[in-house]
């Protein structure tokens, strides 16, 4: 006869513990897809808004490159024509465009003369703000 060694009640019980795979991978998919499809069709939207702003858009960024030049002392060789070198620039950009038929160009000469407008205006007040302070 075989030895029984102590109590069985105290011996560890061994447990199955059994998962299902998960049923609906599909669902997943289809949700991931979905996610791709509207951020694709954002993105286009977006690139299409800004192809039809492209003039608008050259426009502003050739005003700011223009600031930086002028900023930073770079346009030294534009001759000053008693209104300031931006606004020469502004008038020579517009009927370039206007001589070439660029409408990018003149674009960018009415965003130069937009800026200029708003420096001119600025430099104003700030004057007229001193002057009032005295």
């Amino acid at each position: 006869m075989a030895k029984r060694r102590g109590s069985t009640a105290l011996a560890p019980r061994v447990q199955v513990v059994a998962l299902s795979a998960p049923k609906s991978r599909g669902r997943m998919r289809r949700a991931g897809r979905a996610v791709a499809r509207h951020a694709k069709r954002g993105g286009v939207a977006f690139a299409k808004g800004a192809w039809e702003e492209k003039t608008a858009i050259a426009a502003v960024v050739g005003a700011g490159l223009v600031g930086f030049l002028e900023g930073s002392e770079h346009l030294g060789f534009v001759p000053d024509l008693g209104i300031g070198r931006i606004p020469t620039l502004a008038v020579g950009a517009y009927f370039a465009g206007k001589f070439m038929k660029s409408q990018k160009l003149r674009h960018a000469g009415l965003g130069l003369a937009a800026a200029a407008a708003f420096g001119f205006g600025l430099d104003k007040g700030r004057k007229s703000r001193l002057n009032s302070l005295k």
